[in-house]
């Protein structure tokens, strides 16, 4: 799913993390090493590497205040987020820059 945004506009990124228990409830999770955002322009060049914010427990946002001379086109923003029993994107979405 792709958003579409105006240069120039804030944009709100949210991920909510959830820890998986095998044979158990998926709860609301904060891992060890915190969570990471990355966004990458449609050069595949990184424009924002930043930890997120936490709200409350297993969630997190950032607001991005985009620049009206970022490129035109599609964005990446990966979640990462890195504990002692997992490590690895937790979310991928797309922003579209028009």
């Amino acid at each position: 799913m792709t958003g579409r945004y105006h240069r120039g506009e804030s944009i709100l990124i949210e991920a909510e993390l959830k820890k998986i228990v095998p044979f158990g409830d998926t709860t609301y999770s904060d891992p060890d090493g915190g969570v990471q955002l990355v966004i990458e322009g449609p050069s595949g060049s990184t424009v924002v590497s930043v930890s997120m914010y936490k709200q409350e427990t297993g969630k997190y946002y950032y607001v991005w205040q985009t620049d009206e001379t970022l490129s035109r086109g599609l964005y990446t923003c990966k979640v990462t987020a890195s504990d002692s029993q997992y490590s690895g994107f937790a979310k991928i979405t797309n922003i579209e820059l028009v």
